[in-house]
């Protein structure tokens, strides 16, 4: 029945001719995943380099849509050459990545979870590379996590690096993701200018603030006429929030939680024959960075490097 609905993609790559111009920078990715963010980048013309991910799940769908290796490597254990040697010569390089955010989620009180230790690891490793831009994207709680200390850390180091950055709250459905999904965005430049030189949609506050996140929607359906709800790790399960079909009795499936990441519907995230796995599969598709969100950040970088050279 998945491969009835296209979960499993055909042999095809993707289209190639959706980037037409020459790259304009080389990106690494950290944190990567099912190459959600990746793949906005390379639908606006970069040139994925490599992305690194623990999760060996992740390798298929990540290097079969971003024509990139997908390297197995925890970024707590990680170097700075290691990525520096992954940017290419001549090229502006750009290092993106969105640390896993379940230690920010307002669904986690506890903040108990090791993980939230690894935004210091990409900051580690950003003063290492000195990369020509960096962009994190991440939940928009984590500007208030301890205190605000975990998020100010992050900014302060790349400011003593010589960054310039430009933190802001991007409204997904303003970029064509059909969820109500508000993300923090943060993007920092060594190649000149000012954080005034980014795209305004990108850099301005978000003026929708993010409420009504509470427990209490469960067993709810969609509606034909709004954006769906987040997009979590479970949401192809009907009791664990209003992820039920607009008019049948199930819950949405893992390809249309995919569409409503905004993935391509040729996306594929399990090789042909492979085996799928709900709360795999689920997974990759609730942690990743919403494509059309990503094209959006790509889209301004792009222009960044544009009017500003490194």
């Amino acid at each position: 029945m998945l491969e009835s609905e296209g979960w499993v993609a055909a042999s095809a790559a993707p289209a190639e001719t959706r980037r037409s111009r020459s790259p304009v920078a080389a990106v690494v990715d950290l944190f990567c995943g099912a190459g959600g963010l990746s793949h906005g980048f390379f639908l606006e013309g970069f040139d994925i380099q490599a992305g690194f991910d623990t999760d060996e799940r992740c390798r298929y769908a990540f290097e079969h849509n971003n024509r990139a290796p997908f390297m197995r490597r925890d970024v707590a254990a990680m170097t700075g050459a290691e990525i520096a040697e992954r940017f290419p010569p001549g090229m502006p390089s750009v290092l993106v990545g969105c640390a896993p955010c379940q230690p920010f989620s307002v669904y986690n009180q506890k903040n108990s979870d090791p993980q939230w230790k690894l935004l210091g690891d990409f900051s580690r490793l950003i003063s290492e590379v000195r990369p020509a831009v960096v962009s994190m994207e991440n939940v928009p709680r984590l500007k208030r996590f301890r205190g605000g200390t975990v998020f100010q850390n992050f900014v302060s180091a790349l400011e003593r690096d010589g960054y310039r950055v430009s933190p802001g709250m991007a409204f997904a459905p303003d970029y064509g993701v059909p969820q109500r999904r508000s993300r923090l965005v943060l993007r920092a430049s060594r190649a000149g200018g000012t954080w005034r030189d980014w795209d305004g949609s990108l850099v301005t506050a978000c003026h929708r603030a993010p409420t009504g996140q509470t427990y209490s929607s469960v067993y709810g359906r969609m509606a034909w006429d709004a954006p769906s709800p987040t997009i979590t790790t479970q949401f192809h399960g009907f009791g664990n929030g209003r992820f039920g079909h607009p008019e049948q009795d199930r819950a949405i499936s893992l390809r249309e939680g995919a569409i409503l990441q905004s993935f391509p519907p040729d996306y594929g995230f399990v090789e042909p024959a492979g085996p799928v796995h709900f709360s795999v599969l689920g997974r990759m598709v609730g942690n990743a960075v919403p494509v059309l969100l990503a094209r959006a950040i790509a889209r301004s970088i792009r222009r960044h490097l544009e009017e500003f050279p490194s």
